[in-house]
């Protein structure tokens, strides 16, 4: 075994083409196995296959020295040396080798001498007998050291043309603080503003998204890149991911579209708009960023890094392929660092560096010590981190982080697991059986927020050297510590286990951490603000409104929840809590609903239809200049059915039809737009209007009457049909209700009937046992044209030919709204390192979409599915603020829902019925592919399903043709 002082030297080719870059640069374009090797010459992957066999077993046990490790280090795995992997040259090679040596010190003889200051004491170090010896490096691991001081003339010179003047201009209180200790640390050129244009690898997870987030509100930073992997890539994790990525498009201008990578961070080499791209993926020289972010990490197994939650079983590898993770890992970090290289030239500094690291227990005190490839992997991205700080001067900040708590968790995770059975059924204990043993252990939670403080603070902060930061909390906690904040807010019931009690000792925050968090106060200006009770409160707020997004069920008081709950959640940001909603549309709660110009009339709509009706058919013309009304349906030919059926216009109060009906009744009372609003008949429809009119409205309280009616009516109201004004004239009373009453049908048995031919000869027809149904939702089906199939095509072509046919201008929010539908349902269709696991069927490759016409729907409401579907429904669509788009918001609910297992596959005919089923136990089901397809029914015993009229013209790939049998026999 070779001594570790020889494995820190290398060779340093200062002459070295541009074109040999690393193995992570060229990665990208390399097929994985033995194609590589055709791609590489013999001795340039011998070397990288050398570097990184090395780097991924005991990097650290070999090129850190000893005294940092705290004495003598012992490695028990035998490695060879690098002389072992070394093939023996040809003569050739011998010849290449000596002609690279002789071109290589010619270009030393002439090269000036290099004017870059040594921070990792390798450059220029001199020898015993005085002697420089260019190309020798060593690396230092970067260590938790105070700043240096800048001595040297010249660079002190330049760094004060850089100093920022104003510290004010600095974003956050926490580098306002430090900077009046280190002034030359604080750079002009890093101060986080509107100028700034911020990379961020691994968005999408939780401490990237609240990261991007407060960059844009806090720090005004609108031009941010996202990078994540999106892993393990099962459907039903990706497209719950992309609500993330939703809010990220939504609430950043500047957000640009999602990068997934392929290989490290690099895209696959032949996706899309990376095809045209150069050999590397250079991060710098695509974005220009003035930051990058390096936040990504994957946890390959759940007992790896437990809180990166479980993922064994839908691992993107297969089973037993945790070096892929480390392999991933290295590729990402020298892909950045390799970039940050290429852009270090001229008087500008390369974009500031900030990645990620572990503070797991004893990680960074021996090698031997390491318990999880996610610490490995961690530990070696310092190393790397070291390496090009010593050899190209690239200077970065690396952050050891703790266990991190809050909102946006990931699911699987210990903690996300104990928050949903916490505000879930009161009778499961909090903490899973399986994870008693770590009850008692030292994890050190850090609520998220403050991480995002300190990541700010960081991103501004520039050391003379590579340096490591470590965040600590005050005092030491444990899962119980959490669990009993927990029982806090939500008591568990009788049947509970209950938790032996336990107090960590403080005495285990032992010294070496207080320093360190000292160190990271004094050179940031951090420390953590919140308290542990507070977190965990917001925490469950999150969780809280997460399992209960519209409110209490119908016919239900609000689900049991703490007195302090719902004022944490007033004081919580948006983006951590359910959209917030009008309190007129009843999907939300009524401490976080939104005021709107509707809470006032829905005590006179209900008054108005408080009377014999069951039905309700209704019309809404909100516009101020409206001075004509549409006849409403022909009466039926049944009175006692016409009674049945309440027919009415929501209208505008300003506009010329209410104020001459209001003048033919002749009221003597002195306000009649409040005594008569509600009792005024006009072409057949009881008038209720509105103190405003469409063109004052926000989006969301426009679409509220046509897609979330049903706090507008009566109890006694069944059904509430919704008809666009233009359709009005080709219904009738009698059809109305024949559609109405359609929605529910009760069970039919199998007909058979024979048809006469001409010949003489009768064709025998089957009609299958139909079960039966109850449609939460029923609407027509749009009419394409034949030769447009909808399932082959992108969303943003579905949605143009639909606007073009109901004559709607296109607007910022519906092209907003068609870009993030196009490339959410490529990301889950995409099939680029899916999980072996994974199911193969070919809908699987599609994006389940469902379009509809909704000139007229039919809304259920008495049925709890069908409230829940209309408030998803109005929620997307009021998040997105396109009115006059609401087809396209329920096509994107209708595939999210068949892609996490709520619905199931339409049947095929004339009416397409979507079934609605019930949803399995646990989402590990779902990804496992172990949910069944049970079907929802009501208290009646009726199927539910999402019903679509009229033909369905196109079809999936897969849907299966009418059920029929044909039997031809002689007369």
């Amino acid at each position: 075994m070779s001594h570790p002082s020889n494995m820190r030297r290398q060779t340093l080719n200062n002459g070295s083409r541009k074109k040999d870059l690393p193995y992570a640069g060229r990665l990208s374009k390399l097929p994985f196995g033995s194609a590589t090797k055709k791609k590489l010459s013999k001795r340039r992957f011998m070397f990288f296959f050398t570097l990184y066999a090395v780097m991924g077993m005991t990097l650290m046990a070999l090129i850190v020295p000893r005294q940092m490790l705290g004495g003598s280090v012992d490695v028990d795995i035998d490695f060879p040396s690098i002389s072992a992997f070394r093939p023996f040259d040809s003569a050739a090679d011998r010849a290449n080798t000596e002609l690279s040596r002789r071109a290589k010190e010619r270009r030393q003889r002439t090269r000036p001498p290099s004017s870059r200051r040594n921070r990792g004491g390798g450059l220029g170090q001199e020898r015993s007998g005085g002697e420089s010896e260019l190309g020798y490096v060593e690396y230092l691991l970067p260590t938790d050291t105070s700043t240096e001081d800048i001595s040297d003339e010249t660079e002190t010179e330049k760094a004060d043309s850089q100093l920022l003047k104003k510290p004010s201009d600095l974003c956050g209180k926490h580098a306002q603080s430090a900077y009046e200790k280190h002034p030359h640390n604080y750079l002009a050129q890093d101060v986080l503003n509107e100028h700034s244009k911020v990379v961020i690898t691994g968005v999408l997870n939780q401490l990237g998204f609240n990261l991007a987030l407060a960059l844009y509100n806090t720090c005004n930073v609108t031009h941010i890149f996202g990078i994540d992997d999106i892993l393990p890539n099962t459907r039903e994790h990706r497209i719950e991911m992309m609500d993330r990525y939703a809010i990220l498009m939504k609430n950043i201008p500047q957000f640009q579209k999602l990068t997934v990578p392929f290989s490290g961070i690099h895209p696959h080499s032949t996706s899309g708009e990376e095809a045209h791209k150069a050999d590397e993926f250079d991060v710098v020289h695509r974005f220009k960023p003035t930051h990058i972010i390096h936040l990504a990490a994957y946890a390959g197994r759940g007992d790896d890094m437990p809180f990166l939650g479980n993922t064994s079983g839908v691992s993107l590898y297969g089973e037993n392929t945790q070096f892929q993770l480390l392999r991933q890992s290295m590729v990402s970090m020298e892909q950045l660092l390799w970039s940050l290289r290429k852009a270090d030239s001229g008087d500008r500094k390369p974009p500031h560096f900030v990645h990620i690291s572990t503070t797991q227990e004893g990680l960074h005190h021996s090698v031997q010590s390491i318990h999880s490839m996610y610490g490995v992997a961690k530990f070696i991205n310092e190393a790397l981190a070291s390496a090009y700080q010593a050899i190209f001067g690239i200077v970065s900040v690396g952050i050891r982080l703790p266990y991190i708590y809050g909102p946006w968790g990931r699911r699987g995770s210990i903690l996300f697991e104990m928050a949903e059975r916490a505000v879930g059924n009161s009778s499961v204990d909090i903490i899973a059986p399986r994870d008693l043993p770590k009850l008692k252990d030292d994890f050190r939670f850090i609520y998220v927020d403050d991480v995002v403080d300190a990541f700010i603070s960081s991103m501004q902060f520039r050391p003379v050297q590579s340096t490591v930061l470590s965040l600590a909390p005050d005092s030491p906690s444990s899962l119980l510590d959490m669990t009993e904040h927990m029982e806090v807010l939500f008591p568990r019931g009788e049947d509970s286990a209950g938790i032996e009690k336990h107090v960590i000792d403080k005495n285990t925050y032992n010294q070496d951490t207080k320093v360190k968090r000292w160190q990271t106060q004094d050179q940031i200006g951090w420390k953590p603000s919140t308290m542990l009770d507070d977190g965990v409160t917001k925490l469950l707020a999150w969780h809280f409104g997460r399992n209960h997004p519209f409110g209490p069920p119908l016919n239900e008081n609000t689900p049991s929840h703490p007195n302090n709950l719902f004022g944490c959640m007033k004081e919580t940001p948006d983006h951590n809590l359910p959209r917030r909603l009008p309190c007129a549309s009843g999907c939300t709660t009524p401490e976080l609903c939104t005021p709107s110009v509707f809470d006032k009339v829905i005590r006179v709509s209900k008054r108005a239809t408080n009377s014999s009706c069951h039905f309700v058919a209704y019309m809404i013309s909100l516009w101020s200049d409206d001075d004509h009304l549409p006849n409403a349906p022909a009466l039926a030919d049944d009175p006692s059915e016409d009674a049945k059926l309440c027919k009415v216009a929501f209208v505008a109060n300003g506009s010329p039809l209410v104020q001459n009906a209001i003048k033919s009744e002749k009221s003597e009372h002195s306000d009649p737009l409040l005594s008569l609003n509600g009792k005024i008949q006009k072409n057949g429809w009881t008038l209720v209007w509105i103190d405003e009119d469409a063109s004052f409205m926000n989006e969301d309280a426009y679409a509220l009457l046509k897609l979330a009616p049903h706090t507008f009516f009566a109890p006694k109201v069944v059904k509430a049909m919704f008809i666009e004004a233009n359709k009005i004239g080709a219904m009738s009373t009698d059809a109305i209700l024949t559609m109405i009453k359609h929605a529910a049908n009760p069970y039919m048995p199998e007909k058979t009937w024979w048809k006469p031919l001409p010949d003489g000869t009768k064709q025998k027809f089957v009609h299958p046992a139909e079960p039966a149904r109850r449609s939460i939702l029923f609407a027509p089906a749009f009419n394409f044209a034949p030769d447009f199939n909808p399932h082959m095509t992108s969303v943003t072509s579905v949605a143009t030919v639909i606007a073009e046919q109901k004559r709607i201008k296109p607007s910022p929010s519906q092209s907003l709204q068609n870009r993030f539908y196009d490339h959410a349902s490529h990301l889950v269709r995409s099939q680029e390192l899916r999980s072996v696991y994974a199911s193969d069927e070919e809908i699987e490759k599609i994006f389940p979409t469902q379009w509809i016409d909704s000139t007229w729907i039919i809304h259920e409401l008495k049925l709890e599915e069908s409230r829940q579907l209309r408030c998803e429904w109005y929620s997307e669509q009021a998040f997105w603020e396109n009115s006059d788009m609401d087809d396209l918001s329920l096509a994107f609910v209708l595939a999210k829902r068949r892609v996490i297992g709520k619905h199931g596959f339409p049947t095929p005919g004339r009416e397409e019925f979507t079934p609605l089923l019930v949803e399995p136990a646990t989402q590990e089901d779902i990804v496992l592919g172990l949910a069944t397809d049970k079907h929802a029914t009501d208290q009646e015993g009726y199927q539910l399903y999402v019903r679509f009229a009229g033909e369905m013209k196109n079809k999936d790939a897969n849907s299966q043709k009418e059920k029929s049998e044909e039997d031809s026999t002689t007369n």
